[in-house]
């Protein structure tokens, strides 16, 4: 939304063309959809959510571990971050678990 405004603009203060303004929203659409199928968003997600949780402790918003669990397999890699900063046992042993799943799962859909 942002870019299609500075696109308008851009083309108020360059005076293009409506032409030009619809093949740079064109170009602009196609670039975001392009970096979406390319970046793993769930990984992005998992990521951004463990390093907030870890960073803030608990002047934080509480992680929804239920969430990050469901991201799946890109999740694996920041559940063992969280695991290993666990420092309740009960805690420690939950992300273990969902861990574990997510290994089973990943390794299931590669032997596949």
């Amino acid at each position: 939304m942002a870019t299609g405004l500075a696109l308008i603009g851009w083309r108020l203060l360059a005076d293009r063309s409506a032409a030009c303004l619809i093949n740079a929203n064109a170009l602009a659409a196609v670039t975001a959809l392009v970096t979406a199928s390319v970046v793993d968003l769930g990984a992005v997600a998992a990521a951004w959510n463990v390093r907030t949780a870890l960073e803030m402790g608990k002047a934080g918003p509480p992680l929804d571990l239920f969430y990050v669990g469901r991201l799946g397999p890109s999740s694996l890699v920041q559940l063992a971050t969280l695991e290993q900063h666990a420092r309740e046992p009960r805690l420690r042993d939950r992300l273990t678990y969902l861990r574990w799943e997510r290994q089973t799962e990943t390794a299931d859909a590669q032997a596949d």
